[in-house]
């Protein structure tokens, strides 16, 4: 749990970091406001929804849809590089 805090604290770091960088100066400020808005409302609402999935569908149903999802995203990306790897982009 200590590994993944601590990676999930420099991944975040380096997102908002690369961020700043990359927005004009006059727009840093509102670009972040927007940042930390989606950052915090997000799993707000992702909470709401999978409660309410839950108590229609029950929780292993609910659960299991982001499992699958995160496997159907981790065959794709493997897909996508080996692609990439080959030099057929």
């Amino acid at each position: 749990v200590c590994l993944v805090s601590c990676c999930t604290t420099i991944v975040g770091t380096g997102c908002q970091s690369l961020v700043q960088l990359m927005v004009a100066v006059n727009f840093r400020g509102r670009v972040m406001s927007l940042w930390t808005v989606v950052g915090m409302g997000t799993p707000a609402i992702g909470a709401l929804i999978a409660g309410t999935a839950a108590d229609h569908f029950g929780f292993p149903l609910v659960l299991a849809f982001p499992a699958v999802g995160a496997v159907v995203v981790l065959v794709l990306s493997a897909q996508i590089r080996r692609s990439f790897r080959l030099g057929n982009n």
